[in-house]
């Protein structure tokens, strides 16, 4: 087996983080989980600006709940700053949207975002932290990145705002999977 293909090999057992690997040579790749529709994609040039709705390759930040991620292998490694991989992720939210986070899921601007409630614990039963309940105001130089096509996705309700600075590229699906 090539090591490329090793590589996406081995990023088929990790956890419920959207991540992409993306080839250098064409700037297409597989994304290998659950988190976004699982299937072919490709870039679609530079990410910023941050537009929403919008899909992303964002490097995770270094931050507590990071580093439990990647020790928990919700994350692969890779080559973003912090030694993991980009995620694959939707952009929801925007600078001067207003977010607000409750047990029972995400609403931006007053409109709930389905698939987003904060999971207590992962799917071995380990306590996930989380953005506390509450509203926050986007701030200028930050996005919120969440999947509502997967409920167990690692995005913003654990890690928060990103800093449109960790967006890598915009992404667009070739062929990816669907819900029925």
């Amino acid at each position: 087996m090539s090591r490329r293909a090793a590589r996406i090999a081995g990023l088929a057992g990790f956890g419920i983080a959207g991540v992409l690997a993306v080839t250098a040579a064409n700037g297409v790749g597989w994304n290998l989980t659950n988190s976004e529709p699982p299937g072919l994609w490709r870039t679609a040039g530079a990410a910023l600006p941050a537009t929403l709705g919008e899909y992303v390759a964002a490097c995770p930040l270094k931050s507590g709940v990071v580093a439990l991620a990647a020790k928990r292998g919700y994350i692969a490694p890779g080559d973003c700053p912090t030694g993991l991989m980009p995620l694959l992720k939707q952009i929801a939210a925007v600078p001067g949207d207003t977010v607000r986070v409750t047990e029972a899921g995400i609403s931006v601007n007053g409109r709930p975002l389905p698939h987003t409630a904060p999971l207590a614990s992962d799917s071995q039963g380990r306590p996930l932290p989380h953005v506390p309940p509450g509203i926050y105001q986007v701030e200028p130089g930050t996005v919120w990145l969440l999947s509502t096509y997967n409920a167990r996705s690692f995005d913003s309700r654990y890690f928060g705002p990103v800093p449109v600075a960790a967006l890598r590229a915009r992404l667009r699906p070739i062929a990816v999977e669907h819900r029925p």
